[in-house]
């Protein structure tokens, strides 16, 4: 098990993104200090983040900033009750992207290539909101959801990672 300290990690991973893409703007990220350490079962979780940014970042108008913000979330009870799960808590990732008009389609995750596998997906009816589900190749637990929200002019996308210190069925 590997322990996952946001504050050190994220604002690295946007530094580097900001010197590879040469953005002249600095990408504003929002850490809470009072974010937990939480355990996460291999090293794919940053790999993950970082293939998120990443896209995030290339697909974002060129001349306007990202903005990253993480969030602990203690109970996500409509999504809970769907997915049968009852983690200790959860953790946001969320990515506000000023969407460039000519630009077509948003991220497209494919995190095979590091070890998780796609579940299901839902669709708002009018289709500016999906949630997509993945789990680890071996487990049938969501390891993490993929929430999009597209509107015309910025698209959000959030990881939402759910963190399990205890079993909620003792």
């Amino acid at each position: 098990m590997n322990e996952i300290h946001f504050t050190e990690f994220l604002p690295q991973i946007v530094l580097g993104l900001n010197r590879k893409l040469g953005l002249g703007f600095h990408t504003p990220l929002i850490v809470p200090n009072n974010l937990p350490t939480f355990l996460w079962p291999d090293n794919s979780l940053e790999e993950l983040i970082a293939s998120f940014l990443d896209q995030a970042v290339s697909l974002s108008h060129p001349e306007k900033p990202i903005r990253i913000a993480v969030y602990k979330r203690m109970r996500l009870s409509d999504i809970e009750t769907l997915l049968g799960t009852c983690p200790s808590y959860w953790i946001q990732l969320r990515i506000d992207v000023p969407w460039p008009s000519w630009l077509q389609r948003g991220i497209q995750m494919s995190p095979e290539d590091t070890g998780f596998r796609y579940e299901d997906e839902w669709v708002t009816e009018k289709g500016e909101s999906r949630l997509i589900i993945y789990s680890y190749r071996n487990q049938s637990v969501p390891a993490f959801l993929l929430w999009i929200q597209e509107r015309k002019a910025k698209h959000s996308y959030s990881l939402l990672l759910p963190v399990y210190e205890s079993d909620c069925r003792a």
